[in-house]
């Protein structure tokens, strides 16, 4: 065999692995689609609204185009994403398990509402016997919510009348008493029925021992006049349960996406359009099922180190000096953990503080405009309590203190303060 011979096969032997290694790279590479599609809700949703608060965020972290999907719900978005329909689906956690999926992140917690009319003498889940009820489709999350309690209860389809649609329905239709809504605080699909004081809550009384029995139900309390003051909605505290809304992707979903998406949740400034959305701190400690694999790499990129050390360690020669070693960095850092904090905890107090300063400021206005009608000086309130509310959000942006409970009422104040004064000024109009 001559050289010239040779040097073509070893230049064929060449070629053919670089074409392996490029087609190998092409079809392993960790690539993002063109465009990552979410599947939210009905268009009047508060999944279809959080899906577009999040998709631009999500195109800033991606450089992909996001695109919001419009869908009948839990269900729906999890037989799409397992068919590869869709990239990423928001559902409720009572749709968990689900073959083929996984939770990369817990969203923001929802309450389940239980709605009645003021007329119809409904003060408990038992006085429900005998009524009609809107609890959402078939197959839905919301009506698979509705039916456990109904049947902790012991009710069942034999002793109530059962309807789908619940809060389009419920306003057409005066015949139906009650409807059950699994969604998040301030949902706006739930304003509508707020305006005329037809509507209340009631209670589920016995929420401790439902969310015993249910992983995904956890016991919630809705305060009064959360919703509405005059009347208030509801009339009193009222005792609930409340699931959590996650956002999932595929088992075999890219780390790009994942990644991704997570730094859109958390890297960036989606918080301030979603103050319900759950921390970094408290999607890392989410308890009721594992997240994604890549989702942990996220969260705890450092994992594993500590083999790695052993494994320095059982080398004979440097055993010692890697534990003195060890030792002193171990001491430097708990030193360090400490004096932070001590700081941190320095910091949320003053914010705490600072908090408790911009709550009086709203309840200063909330006095002021009770006593008055003219329109110039309820837009001037009209306008200091929106200043208030949006130097609150961008001077008090600790990650703890957004999940605090007097930060809730300071936004559920502004929130009521607000519309009571632009009822105000319409009114005046008339």
């Amino acid at each position: 065999m001559n050289s010239r011979l040779v040097g073509r096969l070893v230049g064929s032997s060449v070629l053919a692995i670089a074409l392996l290694a490029v087609s190998m790279w092409y079809v392993t590479r960790d690539a993002l689609p063109e465009t990552i599609r979410i599947a939210t809700s009905s268009r009047d949703s508060f999944y279809f609204e959080v899906g577009g608060a999040f998709a631009p965020y999500l195109e800033m972290t991606s450089g992909h185009t996001v695109e919001v999907v419009e869908t009948a719900g839990s269900l729906e978005n999890l037989r799409m994403l397992a068919d590869g329909d869709i990239e990423l689906a928001i559902f409720e956690a009572s749709a968990l398990p689900f073959e083929g999926v996984g939770v990369v992140a817990p969203l923001f917690s929802e309450l389940v509402h239980v709605i009645v009319r003021r007329d119809r003498e409904i003060a408990s889940i038992s006085d429900l016997a005998g009524k009609r009820l809107a609890i959402g489709e078939p197959g839905s999350a919301m009506r698979e919510d509705a039916l456990k309690i109904l049947a902790h209860y012991r009710l069942t389809a034999d002793d109530v009348v059962l309807v789908g649609e619940v809060v389009d329905d419920f306003l057409a239709d005066d015949s139906i008493d009650a409807a059950f809504v699994t969604t998040g605080v301030f949902s706006p699909s739930l304003d509508v029925l707020w305006l005329d004081g037809e509507f209340d809550l009631v209670s589920i009384d016995d929420a401790p021992a439902i969310a015993l029995k249910h992983a995904y139900f956890f016991e919630a309390e809705i305060p009064r006049g959360l919703y509405a003051e005059r009347p208030p909605v509801p009339a009193r505290d009222t005792t609930s349960v409340a699931t959590t809304a996650l956002l999932a992707a595929r088992d075999d979903a890219t780390k790009l996406l994942v990644h991704r998406t997570l730094e859109a949740l958390y890297e960036t400034d989606l918080r301030f359009d979603l103050t319900t959305l759950h921390s970094a701190n408290e999607a890392r400690e989410w308890p009721l099922v594992p997240l994604h694999a890549l989702a942990q790499s996220y969260f705890r990129p450092y994992e594993g180190i500590d083999l790695l050390a052993s494994f320095m360690e059982s080398l004979a020669a440097t055993k010692e000096l890697l534990f003195a070693l060890a030792a002193v960095l171990y001491l430097i850092w708990s030193a360090y953990r400490r004096m932070k904090a001590r700081e941190d905890a320095e910091e949320f107090q003053k914010l705490k503080d600072h908090l408790d300063t911009f709550l009086n400021e709203t309840i200063r206005i909330e006095k002021a405009q009770m006593k008055t009608d003219d329109p110039a000086q309820l837009r001037a309130y009209l306008n200091e309590v929106t200043d208030i509310k949006l130097i609150a959000l961008e001077q008090l942006s600790h990650e703890g203190l957004r999940g605090d409970r007097t930060f809730l009422i300071f936004l559920t104040q502004c929130a009521n303060l607000i519309a009571k004064i632009q009822r105000k000024l319409e009114f005046s109009k008339r």
